[in-house]
């Protein structure tokens, strides 16, 4: 049966802008058997554009697409429950 990996980004894979011992390692182990995974934050400022970025920044190679925040979800859940509705969200 084929795994999935969910991992949480703040304080797994890195401390503030520390790279956890090991995370790295592990991500490319993951990468190099072509196993899927998601990176998750529950903080909803920055896109996963912006968090590649930082990411790279201190050694890790993703694609944003290995990154799901939290606004992603939110987004997702207001168009499943309301489709074709514009919405303003403040926060």
């Amino acid at each position: 049966m084929p795994k999935s990996y969910l991992i949480d980004m703040d304080g797994v894979i890195v401390r503030g802008n520390n790279l956890i011992p090991g995370a790295g390692e592990f991500l490319d182990r993951l990468h190099q058997r072509q196993i899927k995974f998601l990176i998750l934050t529950n903080n909803p400022q920055y896109t996963p554009v912006d968090l590649q970025y930082r990411l790279q920044r201190i050694g890790l190679n993703l694609l944003p697409d290995h990154i799901y925040t939290s606004a992603l979800a939110t987004a997702q859940f207001l168009k499943w429950q309301m489709p074709n509705v514009t919405s303003f969200v403040v926060g």
